[in-house]
């Protein structure tokens, strides 16, 4: 075998791996972009998780603050004046109001400190959601845009490098609950679900673009 065939076998076995070693890059790329819709999915709900339990908190600390002002100097003699059995009511109301009082304000002090801490939660996971989801895009740009035949392997691994360093800037900012993690790593249905909506969203745009376009020729 001449030195030519030699060169021209090696030519290729070279052409065959780089070939491979972009499919491999775009195996992963795809999977990342998987990750990172569903990581988005996932960041989003918390947030809104947060959101509303903040709310909730936020109503009973009202509810709360209005019984600790709540004076007893007109609870009591409104519930004497319902019934004849007079001071057991009052002994009663007291006990009972006395009670709520303490309750009240042992709720208000928890959510003192629980309501910045739950805005905090919201605001972190939905900044993370967002940051996966700007990711996500990214890498369906990219993809977009690169050819097997045009883009490098380097280009490739220097993309996926800058997509790890990202992802763990992202990963940083929220750490996902761990019944939450479960819920989105236990299937991927939530993501296909999304795909569908998407698709079906893309599709319904086309159509109306298309009805546009038509209208815009005819004047």
């Amino acid at each position: 075998m001449s030195n030519s065939d030699n060169n021209d076998l090696e030519e290729i076995q070279y052409k065959q791996d780089d070939k491979t070693a972009k499919k491999k890059c775009i195996r992963i790329l795809k999977e990342m972009e998987f990750r990172c819709m569903n990581s988005a999915i996932m960041n989003y709900e918390l947030s809104s998780h947060y959101d509303n339990l903040q709310f909730r908190v936020s109503v009973f600390s009202s509810i709360a603050a209005g019984i600790i002002t709540l004076p007893a100097s007109k609870v009591i003699p409104a519930a004497q004046a319902m019934t004849s059995l007079g001071s057991k009511v009052t002994k009663l109301g007291m006990v009972g109001l006395l009670c709520a009082s303490a309750a009240a304000v042992a709720y208000s002090q928890a959510a003192e400190y629980l309501l910045p801490s739950l805005k905090r939660k919201m605001r972190d996971y939905n900044k993370a959601g967002a940051g996966w989801q700007r990711l996500e895009l990214n890498i369906r740009g990219f993809l977009a845009s690169s050819t097997v035949d045009q883009t490098t392997v380097c280009e490739y691994r220097a993309f996926i490098e800058q997509c790890g360093e990202k992802r763990e800037e992202i990963c940083n900012i929220a750490r996902p609950e761990e019944w939450s993690y479960k819920k989105y790593n236990e299937t991927c249905s939530y993501v296909i679900d999304r795909y569908r909506r998407r698709n079906q969203w893309h599709m319904e745009f086309r159509k109306l673009q298309k009805v546009v376009d038509a209208m815009e020729k005819t004047g």
